[in-house]
């Protein structure tokens, strides 16, 4: 008989510990790296015999168990799949200064069989409904929307009830509150508001433990794609078709090209296979298949041989060689970084 990691419990190693993703629980568990060695074998082939601390760590958790062979339990596939869909999500900005037709773009975004959607109003505005409208009123792919929107007292019971009739609203975020707190929870749905000011797209690209994906679909992807810009295309407040809306590069206008066009371009998925694995500092970090990334706010400190930035993600405060989280803004070695993104105001004191 031999012992052998729960399949879904993958281990990552990093400069100074091994973390453990449960991907079912959604939990984290930590290891000293001396044990890497050992949790390597016992999710790949078992182990006969182990150390006795070791094995009580474990089975403490739940995460091993005992077989003739690992065929019993099959490993979860981290290899690289391709979606059949050339977009798999999109971030529409929006703020007064907006004139372009936001349904027009959801219509392409269907055309592109695009599955979920994130609108970001730095603005109240009243255009949210014809968005929802649209949805009802067609069979658009379109399954999940995630809508961030600023508060207004004169609008809060209207957006309470566009959340609860439209199923499809999957979370509705209420910026510049005098609160920060769960509205509404039901079935995975969240309705919330926070006192954050969401002014445009510079608040974006945060690295956080709130921010952590611990499943198995997150997992996979960080190990073969950008967990931010794969498979993802965005429109700013301009109307700027981007990878992301805080990019710089701009791939047209969306008032005279096509979402489609625009994913046509050479350099439009550059960055869609730069993996954690490939950033400087986070390629040593523990929780690299389970964090988010972000390629428009960085450190500006490395790049590689084709050009693209490798450099930690700028809103990070975690060090993996300390196993500490410090406030991200207050790096003095980040602060040429902040300048230069013109972010002193999201400074805290």
């Amino acid at each position: 008989m031999k012992y052998f990691l729960r399949a879904d419990v993958i281990p990552c190693k990093g400069f100074t510990r091994t973390a453990l993703i449960d991907i079912v629980n959604s939990e984290v568990s930590f290891l000293d790296n001396s044990h890497y060695d050992t949790v390597h074998q016992l999710y790949n082939m078992g182990v006969e015999l182990m150390d006795e601390n070791l094995l009580s760590l474990l089975q403490a958790d739940n995460y091993v168990i005992k077989a003739e062979n690992i065929d019993h339990f099959p490993r979860i596939s981290l290899k690289k799949t391709e979606s059949v869909f050339s977009i798999d999500n999109c971030i529409i900005d929006y703020n007064n200064h907006s004139t372009y037709n936001v349904v027009h773009i959801l219509q392409q975004l269907d055309d592109l069989n695009c599955k979920y959607v994130q609108l970001r109003y730095f603005d109240y505005s009243d255009e949210i409904y014809k968005v929802v409208d649209y949805l009802n009123e067609t069979k658009s792919f379109i399954q999940n929307v995630e809508i961030i929107i600023k508060k207004t007292h004169n609008h809060f019971q209207k957006l309470e009830k566009l959340f609860h009739e439209n199923l499809r609203i999957n979370k509705l975020i209420l910026f510049k509150s005098e609160n920060t707190g769960v509205l509404s929870l039901s079935q995975g749905r969240i309705f919330i508001e926070v006192q954050d000011d969401i002014a445009d797209c510079k608040s974006c690209g945060i690295i956080s433990t709130n921010g952590f994906f611990i499943n198995k679909y997150h997992v996979k992807e960080a190990n073969n794609f950008n967990t931010c810009l794969a498979k993802k295309i965005s429109i700013d407040v301009t109307g700027n078709i981007k990878n992301c809306p805080s990019m710089p590069e701009s791939f047209g206008c969306i008032e005279d090209t096509t979402l489609k066009q625009a994913l046509g371009k050479a350099s439009f998925k550059k960055y869609w296979n730069l993996t954690k694995d490939q950033v400087t500092i986070c390629k040593d970090c523990e929780f690299r298949y389970i964090c988010t990334d972000c390629r428009a706010y960085t450190e500006r400190s490395h790049f590689n041989d084709e050009g693209l930035d490798i450099s930690k993600p700028l809103k990070c405060g975690y060090n993996p060689y300390s196993g500490e989280w410090e406030e991200w803004s207050q790096n003095p070695l980040k602060q040429g970084a902040v300048e230069y993104y013109g972010m002193q105001r999201l400074r805290k004191i």
